[in-house]
């Protein structure tokens, strides 16, 4: 488990660290808002994958769906046991869309050390790839001649005394497993499949953190994962670690795109940014480009107590890069995007994302994902983010979110849909109909170890043993940030996403899933205004009246449009299209004229302000009024306060003046 600057295997070898399974009663969902009820979004019922291990608690995970066949999908996780004090990786695999799974690999090859970090994905014909990384207990292995310390040749089996990691390969839908080689550690490994028609299809990569943390390293295979190949070429270097919690993305052609941590954090710990880039190879892994910057911004987990000591109860779950791409025929086929966490301007973490249109050498502007409602003093935070993209084009992004929860500890997952390219985002929905509770006494598995002795890890032998017992691995908010590094979203070739959470509603941390379906098609603009034509650079928006009402938490707004253009008549029907709203005072919903809720998206008809004839160059329209409502919450005094924020097109036709 990484903290902010450790990467997984670092914390490993401080200690066998947490995550938190409180055996508390259920946390059901609330009853759903007007907007969820008639949200495009449909949640289909929790369904528990790891029934197979009831007593065994799950955490960190990732998931594949099968390129050809709806039907499969995987679900790779660390499970751990206290009544064994073990820590395994495995695989779940379900043959019917999600509605039963069944348990079908262990990997158990470091007893004492654990087997931590797995990952996987599905073949070109379905095979099933599972790698891990697992720890030596023995250490006492010579290191290979002509290898530089620090170098993957030297991480090698036999070369690095600290871990390794394994792939496991089946060709019979995960009945039976084959084990070809065990490849040298990478931290924070991640798996991708060329499942794409370029002339790389087939082809397996692996690629994650190296020790120190200064570069990302890369593999691949080219025949099935018999051989392996690296080079100088393959590794970036100059960063703090590579941040992909989930897998980067590989485009239709063939390209993949890694996201990376350049080595520029700035000012103090405490409020310090951090520079997110990408990295890409479009030569089926022989080379490595350098990292294109996307974003500075300042990090979730640039939060402290105070000066030096972070303030972990605030994220109990990693909040880094996710990356995916839109495979569809449909508008933005190509597009790759990238969601990370954020502290805005509420001290509270979000979801942003940015797109490429040309293969990663340029990314877009942020726009804010996620919708919990900010509070006084900060949060609530969310965690854990997975965005993907299915074959209408449609993104789905989930989350861990904590906004149900007052004292900001119990969590749920959430997800929202973009079906405009990431531009505009759906209203979010509850997914898990139970809460991840944790009680005020903490509760938790433990986790014994012991160094001293003749253990052979050392390599050194004393005449006393030193034990510790710490919570479970990745077990325990506080110590470990919760949940671990990892979260995972999947998406069917049938259009059907399948969302996966953890939560702990029979007492032990358990992985659940449902199916989510979304309707509609990706589209370049909303449908409301498809046949319109964007004639905002032709007006001017002018404010006539704001008066803001704090009992009532409303903020009355009345506008007109002037046609600033010398040859342009503007015609209706004429629609203002929302593209983004927020406010220091809470989360903001706009009072639309048929009584119902706006929001992020959405589109106002505003053709009765023009005349019939059109708006001609230098007229105005009639006023109209908008009405913002806030959510209930208490407002800062001492913060700057900015009572609103929106972001909107205006659609309608244009004709040219009539001479």
């Amino acid at each position: 488990m990484r903290s902010p600057f450790f990467t997984r295997a670092a914390f490993i070898t401080l200690a066998l660290s947490v995550f938190s399974a409180c055996s508390k009663p259920d946390e059901k969902a609330a009853a759903p808002t007007k907007a969820e009820m008639a949200s495009p979004i449909t949640v289909g019922p929790n369904v528990t994958v790891s029934a197979a291990n009831p007593k065994w608690h799950h955490t960190e995970y990732m998931a594949s769906a099968d390129p050809k066949d709806p039907n499969k999908i995987m679900l790779c996780t660390m499970l751990y046991s206290q009544e064994r004090d073990q820590l395994q990786s495995g695989i779940y695999l379900t043959d019917d869309g999600g509605k039963s799974w069944r348990f079908a690999l262990g990997d158990t090859s470091s007893r004492f050390m654990g087997v931590w970090d797995p990952a996987c994905v599905y073949g070109v014909n379905g095979e099933v790839y599972l790698t891990t990384l697992s720890m030596n207990e023995d250490v006492a292995k010579p290191k290979k001649e002509n290898e530089e310390p620090g170098t993957y040749g030297s991480w090698k089996v036999g070369g690095h005394p600290d871990s390794y990691m394994p792939l496991y390969v089946s060709t019979d839908d995960g009945r039976t497993f084959s084990h070809p080689i065990d490849l040298g550690f990478i931290d924070n490994q991640d798996m991708l499949v060329d499942t794409t028609n370029s002339k790389y299809r087939g082809r397996i990569y692996v690629y994650g953190n190296s020790f120190p943390l200064s570069s990302l390293w890369l593999v691949y295979s080219a025949d099935g994962g018999k051989t392996w190949k690296q080079s100088a070429e393959t590794k970036v270097t100059g960063g703090v670690n590579a941040q992909h919690d989930g897998p980067g993305t590989l485009l239709p052609s063939g390209t993949v795109l890694m996201t990376f941590s350049p080595d520029r954090y700035k000012g103090p710990p405490e409020g310090r940014t951090t520079t997110l880039a990408v990295a890409a190879t479009r030569d089926g892994g022989e080379h490595i480009s350098q990292p294109v910057d996307v974003a500075t911004y300042k990090n979730c987990y640039s939060r402290y107590k105070k000066p030096g000591v972070y303030d972990s109860e605030r994220i109990p779950g990693f909040i880094l890069s996710v990356m995916t791409s839109d495979h569809s025929s449909g508008p933005f086929k190509g597009r790759a995007y990238i969601a990370w966490g954020a502290i805005n301007e509420r001290d509270q973490c979000v979801l942003q994302m940015a797109h490429s249109d040309d293969e990663g050498k340029t990314w877009s502007e942020p726009v804010q994902v996620t919708d919990a409602p900010p509070v006084a003093g900060g949060g609530p935070d969310v965690f854990l983010p997975q965005i993907v993209v299915n074959k209408e084009g449609i993104v789905l992004a989930t989350w861990y979110d904590r906004r149900d929860d007052p004292k900001q500890h119990n969590h749920r997952l959430r997800a929202s849909a973009s079906l405009d390219g990431g531009q505009t985002w759906l209203p979010s929905v509850p997914v898990s109909d139970h809460e991840f509770v944790f009680g005020d006494e903490p509760d938790f598995p433990a986790n014994a170890g012991a160094v001293g002795g003749g253990r052979r890890r050392t390599g050194k032998r004393t005449d006393h043993f030193d034990v510790t017992v710490w919570p479970g691995p990745r077990l325990y908010e506080p110590e470990n940030n919760g949940m671990g590094d990892y979260a995972a979203i999947a998406a069917g070739t049938d259009g059907r996403f399948h969302a996966f959470w953890i939560d702990n509603r029979t007492g032990v941390a358990q992985m659940y899933t449902a199916a989510i379906d979304v309707a509609g098609k990706a589209a370049k603009t909303a449908p409301e205004v498809a046949d319109l034509d964007n004639v905002t650079s032709q007006l001017e928006l002018q404010y006539t009246g704001s008066v803001y009402d704090s009992k009532s938490r409303t903020l009355s707004l009345e506008y007109q449009l002037l046609n600033t253009s010398v040859d342009t008549v503007v015609t209706g029907p004429l629609k203002l299209r929302v593209l983004s709203m927020s406010s220091f005072i809470g989360l903001p919903k706009i009072e639309l004229p048929n009584g119902g809720e706006g929001h992020m998206g959405s589109v106002i008809d505003i053709s009765s302000a023009i005349p019939s004839e059109g708006l001609l160059p230098g007229k105005t329209t009639t006023a109209q009024h908008m009405t913002l409502h806030f959510a209930p919450g208490k407002i800062e005094r001492d913060r700057a306060l900015t009572i609103a924020k929106l972001s909107a097109e205006v659609y309608g036709h244009k004709s040219a003046v009539k001479r």
